[in-house]
Order: structure tokens, then sequence, then C-alpha cells
């Protein structure tokens, strides 16, 4: 799968969920461990119980902020929204450029829109500072190991975090 890929920088990685197999530059979730949101919601405690669950749920929160990023988009940007009838190399330069002017009248703070208002990228900073920490680290682990050592130190932190919050 990752033949098929645009190379992306050592240090990154897809967020794919889990129809996709796990790679070296595909970051899937544990199977058979929950991960929709609404799973948590059902549950009583809605806590964690292992390092596979912290892990599955950050990436669940984190790939729901990437596809509300998209679905902005595709918003503001209507050609974004249907299939284009371009040519491959067109497509890729109204995208880019379509980010780009989005980017722009972020950075020139004009509204974006109503529909814009609610901040759903609240946590996001956070999640992707610790996961860039994390990876640093573990470059050279298989894709199992480098996701099992993510899983544990998130793990650590969200325990760490519980313990703070009782006392």
């Amino acid at each position: 799968m990752d033949a098929f890929l645009p190379k992306i920088p050592e240090d990154c990685y897809y967020l794919g969920d889990a129809g996709y197999a796990l790679s070296s530059s595909i970051l899937t979730p544990y199977r058979s461990t929950r991960y929709h949101l609404r799973e948590w919601a059902e549950d009583e405690d809605g806590r964690p119980r292992n390092n596979k669950e912290v892990f599955n749920y950050r990436h669940s929160k984190t790939r729901i902020i990437v596809e509300q990023a998209f679905g902005r988009l595709k918003r503001k940007w209507g050609i974004l929204a249907k299939p284009m009838e371009l040519e491959i190399p067109l497509v890729n330069i109204v995208i880019h450029t379509c980010c780009a002017l989005h980017n722009f009248v972020l950075a020139c703070g004009a509204d974006l829109g109503a529909d814009d208002s609610v901040d759903d990228t609240a946590g996001a900073a956070d999640i992707a500072y610790e996961l860039e920490e994390l990876t640093e680290r573990f470059e050279s682990h298989d894709s199992g190991e480098w996701r099992d050592v993510l899983a544990n130190d998130m793990w650590n932190s969200y325990m760490i975090f519980r313990n703070e919050e009782i006392n």
C-alpha cells in the first residue's frame, strides 16, 4: 500500500481508519478495541481502561478533526464538494489553491461564515504536539511496535493526568 502513496516526510504519517492496514506511513486504530465516540458514550464510566483504548480514543478524535477540516473546506470552496472533471494535475492545483486561499482568509482574520463558528478543533494542538513528540523517538520501530510504544506512552500520560485529577 505504501508504494501507492505520495512520499511523506519521515516523521509524519497518514491517519487511516480500520479499513487500512497498519504500515510505516499509515497509522490505524487497534482492531477489536473501542473506537467510535458513540461507543465511549454508551459506557457508564466513559474512560479508557487500557493503552489500546487511549490510543483509539485519541485516534478517533484526531480523525474527526481532520474530517471536519475537510468539511469546512468543501463548504467554503464549493468546487471541492463534487467530483472535478479536470485533468489530475489541474485537480491538484485547484485543491492547493483552495487551501492556500482558505489559509490566507484565516490569516487576514476574515469570518469564514456561520457554519465555522463552533471551535471543533479544541484540543487538536495538544494531541498533535504529543504525537509529534512521541514519533521523534520511535522512527526505527516497525509499524506494530511503533503504534504500541505510542499507545503505552499515551496510557502513561493519561494515568498521570487521572492521578492529578483525583488528587
